[in-house]
């Protein structure tokens, strides 16, 4: 009986500390899943693309260019036809 008892004791603590890996498994999945660019296009942002490249700054980009911007839902080819000034604040 002594063997029985410390085996149910080891298996609740084995399925006990599965079940917090999986929680804490289950939270990093979730955070990933956030920063993908997918999930970040969802949320209403775009990604624009000049060739291959991904356009991080306006300073890089030329007047009659030709960009591609990803959308949620759709594909948009675009001429620049003027570049103006950060009007974020930083």
């Amino acid at each position: 009986q002594r063997l029985t008892h410390k085996e149910a004791v080891l298996k609740r603590e084995m399925l006990t500390l599965v079940q917090r890996h999986k929680e804490a498994l289950g939270s990093q999945m979730a955070m990933l899943d956030s920063l993908s660019p997918l999930k970040v296009v969802q949320r209403g942002y775009a990604i624009v693309f000049d060739g291959d490249s991904v356009v991080r700054n306006s300073k890089k980009v030329k007047d009659d260019s030709l960009l591609t911007v990803q959308l949620a839902e759709g594909v948009l080819k675009v001429k620049v036809v003027g570049i103006e000034p950060d009007k974020i604040k930083k």
